[in-house]
């Protein structure tokens, strides 16, 4: 009894974002400010371009895009996060850039898309990598932060940052 009582102080006593991903996902790590940066360097955002970004959190990257004025979307599957993302978004007035949604990546479709952004785990770039290569269009580019996918190579990289291109 003492035990759980413990367990449950600890996991009600952390940040939502964190105990959320007990039931909706990975653990949210946000990308760091110097990354971020690289990220949009590299991927070299283009008007009139699809933009998503897979896994959003709490839409660091889609504000970055929002204010450089570039339509994006981002596709988070913790409820928690896209809340938090929405309410950033109308905080900064950037929603008419940006938007988020609830989204499973695995059931999502990619073709449409130009420009991925992801911050992924290592255990799904394998499964992640044919995803893409599959439904990506001819010249579509993939930035990830750290994780590597294990066949595919970057086109670009830079202090763990990487550009791939379809």
């Amino acid at each position: 009894m003492i035990l759980l009582s413990c367990f449950l102080l600890v996991v009600i006593g952390k940040d939502l974002l964190f105990s959320g991903t007990i039931f909706f996902g990975p653990v949210f790590v946000p990308s760091a400010e110097d990354k971020l940066k690289l990220m949009l360097e590299l991927a070299e955002p283009k008007p009139g371009e699809k933009i998503v970004d897979l896994g959003s959190g709490d839409g660091k990257i889609l504000v970055e895009l929002a204010r450089k004025g570039y339509q994006s979307e981002g596709m988070e599957i913790n409820p928690i996060l896209v809340r938090r993302s929405r309410k950033n978004l109308r905080k900064l007035r950037l929603e008419q850039w940006a938007a988020v949604r609830r989204a499973n990546f695995w059931k999502s479709d990619f073709s449409s898309y130009d420009l991925v952004f992801l911050y992924g785990m290592k255990h799904v770039m394998k499964r992640l990598e044919k995803k893409m290569l599959a439904e990506l269009k001819p010249g579509a580019r993939v930035v990830s932060n750290y994780f590597r996918f294990p066949d595919w190579r970057p086109e670009k990289v830079r202090d763990e940052v990487r550009l791939y291109r379809r």
